[in-house]
């Protein structure tokens, strides 16, 4: 009698029960992976450095100008070399995106110099929604002042004053200091 056993894509018979206890990881000693120690770069001048020197090799050129030749977009193989470089611990991710920039601006120039047309790749445009939702605010904010212009807001001579007692101790438990603290001792 065959099981019913569900197969990894390698071939590997996997069982729901064979993935690790949640919080595994947390139990492992730290600094296993490139990214859990301290990064080589800190500086992200000297990050930039170290990344344009692999370019100097002509190899390294050709395997980039080839990708940009497939379509590949600027933005998708610059984030590809940093990811490479911070998991292999070159530097931190606050360095990664301090020079992706000039990283992406490097990789166009090389592309227009060997004649290569390429796609820079999409940019998320979140000022164009931030403009459309000031614009809905000041609409928002003409209607209700055109609505409130017929209404007339009534004098405080409607309302009753409330008096309030400052002439004797008030019976509030606020007021009260206290007789005893958590530390006091006594029978509780």
């Amino acid at each position: 009698m065959e099981e019913n056993i569900n197969r990894m894509p390698s071939g590997k018979a996997y069982t729901p029960l064979d993935r690790p206890t949640p919080g595994q990881s947390l139990t492992k000693p730290m600094g296993q992976y490139p990214w859990e120690s301290p990064p080589k770069f800190t500086n992200p001048s000297i990050a930039l450095g170290h990344l344009l020197d692999r370019f100097q090799d002509t190899d390294n050129i050709a395997r980039t100008l080839a990708v940009l030749k497939e379509g590949v977009t600027v933005k998708a193989l610059v984030q590809g070399l940093i990811l490479t470089g911070f998991t292999s611990g070159l530097f931190n991710a606050s360095v990664a995106e301090l020079i992706r920039p000039d990283l992406e601006t490097f990789v166009q120039i090389l592309a227009e110099k060997a004649g290569i047309k390429y796609e820079l790749g999409k940019t998320k445009n979140n000022n164009k929604e931030f403009y459309e939702s000031i614009s809905d605010l000041q609409e928002e904010r003409k209607l209700v002042n055109e609505k409130l212009e017929g209404i007339e807001i009534s004098e405080s001579e409607d309302f009753e004053e409330i008096e309030s007692e400052t002439d004797g101790p008030s019976d509030s438990l606020m007021n009260k200091p206290s007789s005893s603290s958590i530390m006091a001792k006594g029978d509780m």
